[in-house]
């Protein structure tokens, strides 16, 4: 497991190596590299205010990671600032501490964190930047490796509809289908008593008869 510099220093060597097209960055080279190059909160517990004042109006994907054992954390949000004030509310960690980051939060403390905001984006691209960071980091916080299944979380009204109207790529949805397949779907050989819809859904016939017989 991997420190914050080492893990900062593995994603500039990933972009610094990786295969960029000339003609993309040269027609837009400020907005390339803002929006690619991770911003570092070294100490979260020294910076909270730092935190939610650069991150004001703007949409993303973020990264915690321990800096004690190096296990990470990626989430999204279309509004980072609200978004990073929960994780950043005590009282907040406790009423959801059904998820593994929350329970780290509070058994390390925020001292013990930092925090990346690894790229700026759209809104109706926050899940799907999101999926590509998890695919990449394979973060050991994520118990649910899909973007946008957040367990213990609700998404506020805001969010809500901006996911329902989000642009959502073919390979995304061929990802969620697969992941829904056979026993790997939750209602997977759940039968009879044991499924959430028995006894919601009448037979056929059981109703009253119209028309004629």
């Amino acid at each position: 497991m991997t420190g914050i510099f080492e893990q900062v220093s593995e994603f500039l060597n990933y972009i610094n190596y990786s295969v960029i097209s000339f003609t993309d960055i040269q027609s837009e080279p400020f907005t390339y590299f803002s929006s690619v190059l991770p911003v570092v909160y070294s100490n979260v517990d020294k910076q909270k205010e730092s935190i939610l004042k650069e991150n004001r109006n703007k949409s993303g994907v973020y990264k915690w990671i321990n800096n004690v054992n190096g296990n990470s954390y990626v989430g999204s949000s279309v509004n980072l600032s609200k978004r990073l004030s929960e994780y950043l509310n005590v009282n907040y960690l406790l009423r959801r501490d059904n998820m593994t980051i929350n329970k780290a939060l509070l058994k390390y403390g925020y001292s013990d964190f930092s925090l990346l905001i690894l790229e700026y984006c759209e809104p109706d691209v926050c899940i799907e930047r999101e999926q590509y960071y998890i695919d990449l980091y394979k973060p050991e916080y994520n118990i649910l490796k899909l973007a946008g299944s957040r367990l213990g979380y609700t998404h506020t009204e805001e969010t809500l509809a901006k996911l329902k109207n989000r642009k959502v790529s073919a390979e995304w949805r061929f990802l969620m289908s697969e992941k829904s397949k056979g026993d790997k779907n939750p209602m997977f050989g759940r039968t009879g008593d044991k499924n959430p819809m028995f006894g919601t859904v009448k037979p056929k016939g059981s109703g009253p008869r119209r028309g004629p017989l």
